[in-house]
């Protein structure tokens, strides 16, 4: 798991306002600490500090994706565990619109827990992939139907690799001997029908490789060799081919790249397709980013990398698609998250919510359509720990659940260090995300001359406590939002 380098950074600034006449549920979780003092002081700084904000709610400017509010599961992918009222109700909590499975199910089942694959039948093991199955019989039973995305996404032992060397005789990576690529099409053609013939599942989204871009070409680069790219890619379009072939409707997509940065292997890869009559094969494009490797670097810095990553990749990565002539190309990134060299505080505590807030209003605004954090349930990357205890940023992927459907209304409004995404939902009501990057509060006027008095409740998360609070505002008042310094907020009626 591989970030990349930012080649610049700048402030991105978006304004807001919101002129409110009915029930407001004010939504927030904040990075401050001790509350009660803090809270004072902060509504009295705040106060002086005050923003009106309008949106256009009869103009709205693009459609919210369905999978917009995914989830990796890791822990979902672990016999029984996955089955346990633990963890149905952590994945309730999350509430995931798509889901994706991945974490090497193509390893030995003996040999790893989540491993589905038989070293010595060189097939599938049927009885783990019969556990993942009851796992997702026991989500769907309890109301969490999400649409699943299985990752094939490597090779398993067995199979012959070609090693590659340096000018100075050392290895520098494996890949897949080319001999063995129609066998690893059948192989995942294999896996395909046991999960949807013989457990029923109904899986029709399948994604292909993962990360092997690091393989095929970051290792060869390195040693200032040339890419294998074009080989990948024809591992793909084989695969591919194989499970089309199969079921025409299914959604197929990849590589999975693990340098989101590195165009040039996606520009490879796209006109591998193109060369060789191939381009109905890609249904979406995946890619992951990770922000750091370096656990004391500032939360500033690391929210403003996540302000900017995907605005710079979403346009480089559309600008492919379109000059290699895929236009109807989905964009998914489906791995996230802060670090990308493993346990990081950063990942258990607010900074992660104010991080995952920051990427899914960017991938909304920018037309990503498929968006999945790392991970579910996971002592270092996890929304929860594995002893299921709920960190704040699961609270993000709840809130997107419930209020990031519909579409998205016109936002002129720029308010320094604040990101405001005014939703038009599905079912008829608003609501208003207001992200506060900055370190100080800051207070959005959400309405004025109402004429009557009206409930407002505001629910905080900090590294410390939570709390909620409810409010009778009359005229008098005036509605004032207080943005925390470093929160996420949302406003619904």
């Amino acid at each position: 798991m591989l970030s990349f380098p930012f080649i610049k950074k700048f402030k991105k600034t978006i304004k807001s306002t919101i002129l409110i006449s009915t029930t407001v549920l004010i939504l927030t979780i904040s990075t401050l600490g001790m509350i009660n003092q803090t809270v004072i002081a902060q509504e009295a700084y705040a106060l002086a500090r005050k923003n009106t904000v309008n949106f256009d709610w009869n103009q709205t400017v693009g459609l919210i994706p369905s999978n917009i509010c995914g989830m990796n599961v890791r822990g979902g992918l672990v016999p029984y565990w996955g089955q346990t009222d633990n963890y149905v109700k952590s994945l309730q909590y999350l509430s995931p619109n798509a889901i994706r499975v991945h974490d090497s199910i193509w390893t030995d089942g003996i040999q790893n827990w989540r491993g589905w694959a038989d070293n010595k039948t060189k097939g599938w093991n049927r009885e783990k992939i019969k556990l993942f199955a009851n796992n997702v019989r026991k989500w769907r039973a309890n109301g969490i139907n999400p649409d699943i995305t299985i990752t094939l996404g490597g090779f398993p032992d067995w199979m012959k690799k070609q090693k590659i060397y340096n000018w100075k005789w050392q290895e520098v990576t494996e890949i897949l001997d080319y001999s063995q690529v129609d066998d690893l099409a059948e192989f995942y053609l294999d896996l395909v029908k046991i999960l949807n013939t013989e457990e029923n599942l109904n899986i029709n989204s399948f994604e292909i490789t993962n990360e092997m871009d690091i393989q095929y070409a970051q290792k060869l680069t390195d040693n200032n060799m040339p890419t294998r790219m074009n080989d990948l890619a024809d591992i793909y379009i084989e695969v591919a081919r194989k499970l089309k072939n199969h079921d025409s409707r299914f959604n197929l997509g990849g590589l999975s790249f693990a340098r989101a940065d590195q165009f040039k292997n996606v520009e490879i890869f796209l006109e591998r397709l193109k060369i060789r009559n191939s381009k109905d094969l890609l249904d979406f494009l995946s890619y992951h980013f990770y922000i750091t490797g370096d656990k004391n670097e500032y939360t500033g810095d690391i929210i403003q990398k996540a302000d900017t990553a995907i605005p710079f990749f979403q346009k480089n990565y559309k600008q492919l698609l379109w000059d290699k002539g895929f236009p109807n190309v989905k964009t998914n990134i489906n791995e996230f998250n802060i670090s990308w060299d493993g346990a990081d505080q950063k990942m258990t505590n607010q900074d992660s919510a104010m991080v995952d807030a920051v990427v899914l209003l960017d991938a909304v605004n920018n037309r990503v359509d498929y968006l999945s954090p790392w991970t579910d349930v996971d002592n270092e990357y996890g929304k929860f720990d594995q002893y299921y205890n709920q960190r704040p940023a699961a609270t993000i992927w709840n809130w997107c659940s419930k209020y990031m459907n519909g579409g998205f209304v016109l936002n002129q409004n720029n308010i320094s260090g604040v990101d405001l995404m005014p939703v038009k939902m599905a079912n008829g009501k608003k609501a208003v995300w207001a992200v506060n990057k900055s370190n100080y509060p800051q207070t959005i006027n959400i309405s004025s001359n109402l004429g009557r008095s009206y409930n407002f409740q505001w629910l905080q998360i900090s590294n410390v406590s939570q709390y909620s609070r409810e409010y009778t505002l009359d005229n008098n008042i005036g509605s004032n939002l207080v943005l925390p310094g470093n929160s996420v907020s949302i406003a619904t009626w």
